[in-house]
């Protein structure tokens, strides 16, 4: 017969105080409760004896259920993030030799930093990038948008401009890359789907294995709670909606669940969202047939309802009106080279990857093949414009594919890679074609 005590005692736990926080962490084990004292992270309540007294035991009611959609959390009450991918970006780390032991600690966490950073663009969480470089350097100034800055000089080559570009965010050194950093950067937000949260968790993670957690704690920061301290300010989770709306799909899918969880609606009501044409066209559940809520949810996110179609199925379209140009920065490419054997290859391109960029950045940089096949060697770049010199990344991994299924290629592009367009230099005709990945299963000639 199984007594009631008995189940109370298998649900005994036991109990140390954190030097950092001051607050009683609760382990499952006096064993793991004894480590964390052993290892100076924690101290031993008095008047403790392992777990016998009544003080060192918490009351658990046996009956409750557990809580759900609790972010993890780690003994010092910080989020844990994925496990996997915390082990992948450790090794990752390890094998680049990214390490306090090898680097110190000073460089290691300006390594860190920047990859925190590096992974918050990359999944194209820009206004978090910011956030967290205000809060490195200490310039709370910076957390804001300098593209809205009304005395911003229109030309953006203009010696004005690099005088006006000095005193903002894009000045920061850490938006610049140093060795590794954008390995690191990379496979945390490849593994993690581009999610900005569980990337620079798995970042902090090996920041925190390493002593260093403060620094942790100042990254995972810009993703605590439903409204974030800045001085004597809270910026709302709907403020921060308005501002991070880059206008591309990945976005505005994460933007408009958000937007649809702050006015009390679950995202769960989301059936399908899908890229149409310029706009983003959104299937809601049933409940959801005012058409003012939908144009409160765009006033949210900065997008207009253009139209709106009520039935046993809520469909919505929606296009930009507020982010003009920043809708452009954040698309991601592919571009490569279709052999004459039909076998493809190419390489990642970070910003502005819409035709309208690309059609004459490609003919001033990429008159033949080889020029293509030096950005494949190179690991892909930031951007390709036609009045600037090409940023390589020098550590990117290419993409392969065949022209016999390139319908597959394009698939993979968008969905393994996160491209909203390719482009592909055929060396048979010397000619460039173009896809984009949302729409088109076939090739479409550029120039």
């Amino acid at each position: 017969m199984i007594k009631l005590t008995d189940l109370l005692n298998e649900q005994e736990s036991f109990t140390a105080t954190s030097k950092k926080s001051g607050e009683t962490a609760v382990f499952k084990t006096k064993d793991a409760r004894d480590a964390a004292v052993k290892s100076g992270t924690h101290a031993k309540i008095k008047d403790s004896d392992d777990g016998d007294s009544k003080k060192d035991t918490p009351k658990v009611n046996i009956f409750d259920e557990p809580k759900k959609d609790e972010p993890t959390k780690d003994s010092s009450k910080e989020r844990a993030g994925n496990p996997k991918i915390n082990k992948s970006v450790r090794e990752k780390a390890k094998d680049l030799g990214i390490t306090p032991q090898k680097l110190g600690k000073e460089e290691y966490e300006s390594r860190m930093s920047k990859a925190a950073v590096e992974a918050l663009t990359d999944s194209n969480f820009h206004s978090e990038a910011r956030k967290l470089i205000s809060i490195l350097e200490d310039k709370p100034e910076w957390d804001s948008n300098p593209m809205n800055d009304p005395d911003k000089p229109k030309d953006v080559f203009s010696k004005e401009y690099d005088e006006w570009r000095k005193n903002t965010v894009f000045s920061s050194e850490l938006y610049d890359s140093a060795e590794g950093t954008d390995e690191i950067a990379h496979l945390a937000t490849n593994q993690s789907g581009w999610e900005g949260e569980t990337s620079i968790d798995a970042i902090a993670f090996d920041l925190k294995m390493n002593g260093s957690k403060e620094l942790a704690a100042k990254i995972q920061s810009i993703f605590e709670g439903n409204s974030i301290s800045k001085g004597s300010e809270s910026i709302s989770i709907s403020k921060l909606v308005n501002e991070n709306y880059k206008g591309s799909f990945s976005d505005f899918k994460y933007e408009f669940g958000m937007a649809l969880d702050n006015i009390g609606i679950s995202p769960k009501a989301i059936k399908k969202i899908s890229k149409k044409g310029k706009g983003y066209e959104v299937r809601l559940s049933s409940y959801m047939s005012q058409e003012s809520a939908w144009k409160k949810i765009g006033e949210k996110i900065g997008a207009d309802l253009i139209d709106f179609k009520k039935g046993t199925i809520n469909i919505g379209l929606y296009e930009s009106t507020k982010v003009g140009q920043l809708i452009k920065e954040g698309t991601r490419s592919q571009v490569g080279v279709i052999g004459r054997n039909g076998k493809i290859v190419s390489a990642y391109v970070h910003y502005d990857g819409y035709p309208d960029n690309m059609k004459p950045g490609l003919k001033h940089h990429m008159k033949n093949e080889k020029d293509v096949l030096k950005l494949i060697k190179m690991g892909g770049a930031r951007g390709i414009f036609n009045d600037k010199d090409i940023e390589y990344y020098k550590s990117g991994q290419p993409m392969k594919g065949d022209f016999k299924d390139v319908e597959s290629y394009i698939k993979d592009a968008d969905m393994k890679n996160g491209a909203e367009y390719v482009y592909l230099y055929n060396v048979k005709d010397k000619k460039w074609y173009y896809a984009d990945t949302y729409k088109d299963t076939e090739l479409k000639k550029l120039f």
